[in-house]
């Protein structure tokens, strides 16, 4: 990294530089934004473990009402439904894309120092922020740390709220009633 022209060097021609972690919250923001210069004042965009809320639900005048996953439970089994309006919640988890080989599990979340999955009890980790971008950095980074630690982090930080699943528990940041 040259730090005076903020540009990347990469020295093997077989490197790459994969922005895939960021990509949906960024590509889920920008819809966010055109939607609003087109003057969408109700929109649920849903990318995936990225999910946008617009205003309130038009149908029923109320909040969005976004429902949290159970992890490894089929769909519709919800640890808690969250109201939402004009927010992004990003959720990553080991259980969404996954394998079980010979008795072992294996996650797509990867340990940065051992590029094999990340040992944690952490089933998954939620981030509520203005923009999903800053949710899917949050999630990214905070996966692998112990509990304690990444709700010292939600606590600590302005403009985002976590809830972390583990294999036991489950834990809020403060402003998660």
């Amino acid at each position: 990294l040259n730090e005076e022209t903020q540009h990347v060097y990469l020295t093997d021609k077989k490197m790459e530089i994969d922005l895939g972690c960021l990509a949906k919250g960024y590509i889920a923001d920008l819809l966010k934004t055109y939607l609003m210069k087109e003057d969408v004042s109700s929109a649920l965009i849903n990318l995936g473990g990225n999910i946008v809320t617009i205003g309130q639900n038009i149908k029923s005048g109320k909040l969005w009402r976004i429902g949290l996953q159970v992890p490894f439970k089929e769909r519709k089994n919800h640890e808690m439904i969250l109201p939402l309006e004009d927010s992004s919640i990003v959720t990553s988890g080991v259980y969404e894309r996954e394998l079980n080989l010979e008795g072992k599990h294996y996650h797509h979340i990867l340990d940065p120092k051992t590029g094999y999955p990340v040992e944690t009890s952490v089933q998954s980790i939620s981030i509520i922020s203005d923009r999903s971008v800053i949710g899917e950095a949050y999630t990214s980074m905070l996966f692998g740390e112990d509990i304690e630690t990444a709700l010292n982090m939600m606590d600590n930080t302005f403009g985002i709220e976590g809830i972390i699943i583990s294999e036991t528990n489950v834990f809020k940041s403060r402003g998660i009633k």
